[in-house]
């Protein structure tokens, strides 16, 4: 296991708390780390089909589709943009961060 320290910006900070919250997991890291693993995934899967599109998919057949534009960028630049380049972009990173760790209790 590798130690991290990284700093949260407060929407963050939120996202990591609700997943914490929602999957019963102990630590903010935790849920990092499985948001990683999740988000690798999907990527993974985007990458790999060229025409694949992700739906929530109702019981009544309807179905919306998901539009991630971190994800499709991807697609066409061949990388995940950095937090550098999104706050470049939107401007909406905040100034204020949270430290999480491995250790974060």
């Amino acid at each position: 296991m590798v130690k991290v320290t990284m700093n949260l910006t407060d929407l963050d900070h939120e996202n990591a708390q609700f997943l914490k919250d929602r999957l019963g997991l102990k630590y903010r890291a935790e849920a990092v780390g499985r948001a990683m693993s999740m988000l690798r995934y999907v990527a993974e899967k985007l990458l790999a089909e060229k025409d694949v599109q992700l739906a929530f998919v109702y019981p009544d057949g309807r179905c919306d589709r998901i539009v991630m534009p971190e994800l499709e960028q991807m697609r066409t630049r061949g990388h995940v943009p950095t937090g550098q380049d999104q706050a470049a972009e939107d401007g909406t990173r905040s100034s204020k961060t949270d430290q999480v760790s491995s250790a974060d209790t």
